[in-house]
Order: structure tokens, then sequence, then C-alpha cells
């Protein structure tokens, strides 16, 4: 588990008051909860937003959570900041999807201001 979201789930376990009283560090203990769990809520509904765009795409011959999958690592790999060859050699292609496929999805995804505004370039 990313080390993040562990410290979320430790921070949630304490209530508001009890944190803010650690020294030092309480109050940054509280913005930290609170920045997190926002962007948690903003990537879950980004997310949900890029599966029903993806769902909808004229290339999408697919039926599986893994074809799904690899279009939006693809997106997410090259829209929060690698290069597109970065990118091919993070996100591993299969089911016969191409990397030119991943591009256009990409292309489509960005054109879409649903999830243009929400990703920073």
């Amino acid at each position: 588990m990313p080390a993040g979201r562990e410290l979320l789930y430790t921070l949630i376990d304490v209530e508001d008051d009890e944190r803010e009283q650690v020294p030092e560090i309480g109050p940054l203990l509280l913005a930290y909860k609170q920045q997190y769990y926002s962007f948690r809520q903003s990537t879950n509904a980004l997310t949900e937003v890029c599966k029903k765009l993806i769902a909808k795409l004229p290339l999408n011959e697919f039926q599986f959570i893994h074809d799904w999958t690899i279009y939006f690592e693809y997106f997410l790999s090259w829209a929060f900041g690698n290069s597109p060859s970065e990118t091919r050699n993070i996100v591993g292609i299969n089911y016969d999807i191409t990397y030119e496929d991943c591009e256009n999805v990409y292309h489509s995804m960005l054109a879409q201001s649903e999830v243009s505004t929400k990703v920073e370039k």
C-alpha cells in the first residue's frame, strides 16, 4: 500500500482534536489528512469520468477491465508528466491493443473538457 494512503488511514483513526494536539506538527497532520482526502476524492471522480469516456470511444471493441485499464494507465502516465516514450516503457500493452490506439485514446480524452480541466500539462 502506498505510504500516503497508509498515513491517511492512520490519521483517520485519530480524532481531529487529538491530532491537532500533537506538538509542533498537529495542524500539519490535520491539513495533510484534509488535502489527501480531497486528492483521493478528485482522482476517484476523474477515474469515473475517464471510464465513461473510454467506454464511448469508437475503437472500443473490448469488454474487459484489462483493456480499459491499459488505456487508462497510458492516459494517466502521459497526462501526468511522463513522455510518450517513458509511457511506452511503463505501460505494457496486450489484447491486440497498440500504442497507436493508446495515443488516440489519450488525445480523445484530452479533447474532453471534463478531463482536460483536471489535467495540468
